[in-house]
């Protein structure tokens, strides 16, 4: 991966939008007893790709063979799809719901697992089985991995992110970021990491933060205050039926604590459901290398080695689309 996404990838990311849960603002960090095994070492290189606009690495579930599995950080569980945990012999009891950045999806709650990364052995994880795949991309769902992992397999660990190479850097929870970082605070809540943003010199306010989601969404209301031009408006329908109306606007910037990014195109809804909290997508964390501190609440950014313009594709021997939320055009 050299380069980052086109913006042509926001012309399926229209069909990505499902009904968004509200978030009204940083509460009390979500509890996650998640810990590391004995045996773990760190620090320890975890390599991912992208695929369909989703960060995809290999993991270990329980004692089982490697599977692909999606690092999505607008998650808080491991959510398994219903074929793999039949595999496992997982059946679940309960009901349950998983909070995702493009919505509510219900599944049975698994009780825990262990997820092997690299060297490292995260037990006590919270595993929903739910159908993510057929959620974000009904016609695809077959080409995206069966597992998907959320920021509480990543609360005992410090992480840093290289896109430059590609890889995870699994550390010490205890560590700080290299001093070249510039930091900020996240929190974690039911809908996944979150900091503070400021959209155009606004005040800021709590965005969910997705690692799995391949582009930015912003509330209405701010392009609306803001006066911002929308293009590229069009209807699609949801999963449910309903229409909506999106659009595509310019930001000129958007700051998170001490960083800001410049010229970052985003969807919006314009109508037929109301998206009160924004989320930064892969097409803005990927401009930086990342430092990740969920027990320490720390986010860092530190520019990318190479120069890059937003507007270019990451080579992949994988399609780069992004999933389609189970949306689609009436």
């Amino acid at each position: 991966m050299r380069r980052l996404y086109c913006s042509r990838l926001h012309k399926p990311l229209f069909a990505l939008l499902a009904t968004l849960t509200v978030v009204a603002g940083f509460a009390a960090p979500q509890r996650v007893d998640t810990r590391i095994s004995d045996g773990s070492v760190l620090p320890t290189r975890v390599p991912f790709k992208l695929e369909q606009g989703c960060m995809v690495l290999e993991a270990h579930l329980g004692s089982g063979l490697p599977i692909r599995c999606v690092l999505d950080s607008g998650l808080v569980p491991a959510v398994m799809a219903p074929g793999l945990a039949e595999e496992r012999g997982i059946r679940g009891s309960g009901e349950a719901v998983v909070q995702t950045p493009l919505g509510a999806l219900p599944g049975r709650a698994a009780g825990t697992a262990a997820l092997r990364l690299g060297a490292v052995t995260v037990e006590g994880v919270p595993v929903t089985i739910a159908d993510m795949r057929t959620f974000l991309s009904p016609s695809r769902a077959e080409t995206l991995p069966q597992l998907w992992m959320g920021v509480s397999a990543l609360a005992p660990v410090g992480v840093l992110l290289n896109p430059d190479d590609s890889v995870l850097v699994l550390l010490e929870a205890g560590s700080g970021p290299p001093r070249a970082f510039r930091t900020t605070m996240l929190d974690v809540t039911p809908q996944g990491m979150q900091t503070m943003v400021s959209v155009n010199g606004t005040p800021a306010k709590p965005w969910i933060l997705s690692t799995g989601t391949p582009g930015t969404l912003v509330p209405v209301s701010i392009v609306k205050a803001q006066g911002l031009p929308v293009e590229n408006e069009r209807e699609v329908r949801n999963a449910g039926g309903g229409v909506l109306k999106i659009g595509t606007v310019t930001l000129k910037e958007i700051s998170m604590g001490p960083v800001k990014i410049e010229g970052v195109r985003a969807v919006t809804v314009l109508s037929g459901h109301d998206m009160p909290t924004g989320v930064v997508g892969m097409d803005v964390l990927l401009r930086y290398q990342l430092y990740i501190n969920v027990s320490r609440r720390i986010l860092g950014f530190l520019a990318r080695k190479e120069a890059r313009t937003p507007n270019t594709v990451p080579p992949s021997g994988d399609s780069q689309r992004v999933p389609v939320g189970g949306i689609r055009r009436p």
